[in-house]
């Protein structure tokens, strides 16, 4: 929102492998408020004009800081979405999707859905972008939407989970007995 009223003068990257208190602590947004020509830098930096209320710089960490998942989850399943798309047409997808896109029914939704041409393979992804690591349980979640989903019974499911903050220990024991199952991390995103 800032950014098209011209406030923001840089912007750091949204994904980083730092988790957000150190993310906002080691870069800073400059926002401009040019009706009272103030300069504010998010806490981090030591360098704060003296007109401008600690308590307010505060309170804009602290809501930035909390809703940060939610900011980036859409840049993130995109970035997903290309990695998948790269692996496809360098042959390293066990499968050929037509397409992939976010899929939605209901209260239930799943962030990447990708079928092949003749219907036998389906390729689901969960995309974490927050800062807990993905669990066994957030695996369970995703196999419970894929409940939902219009498929035939003989169809093989590629499960992806991506995750910017790693994977749970139980997790990744079981991606190396599961071939369906594969586990993304936020480095091996951008390789």
């Amino acid at each position: 929102m800032f950014r098209f009223q011209g406030m923001i003068k840089q912007v750091m990257p949204a994904l980083t492998p730092l988790s957000e208190a150190a993310f906002w602590k080691s870069c800073a947004a400059e926002i401009n408020d040019n009706a009272l020509g103030l300069r504010l830098m998010i806490p981090g930096t030591e360098e704060f004009s003296q007109d401008i209320d600690a308590a307010l710089i505060e309170k804009v960490t602290e809501k930035i800081s909390r809703d940060f998942a939610r900011f980036v989850k859409e840049g993130f399943v995109r970035i997903c979405g290309e990695y998948l798309w790269r692996k496809r047409f360098d042959g390293t997808l066990l499968m050929k999707p037509r397409r992939l896109s976010p899929w939605c029914k209901e209260q239930t939704s799943i962030d990447l859905v990708g079928q092949d041409s003749k219907e036998e393979n389906l390729l689901v992804a969960d995309c974490n972008s927050g800062h807990l690591k993905t669990s066994f349980a957030d695996l369970k979640a995703l196999d419970k939407k894929c409940e939902a989903l219009p498929i035939k019974n003989s169809v093989k499911v590629h499960r992806y989970l991506f995750s910017r903050s790693g994977f749970d220990d139980a997790l990744v024991e079981l991606a190396q007995t599961d071939p369906m199952l594969h586990l993304v991390t936020l480095e091996a995103l951008f390789v």
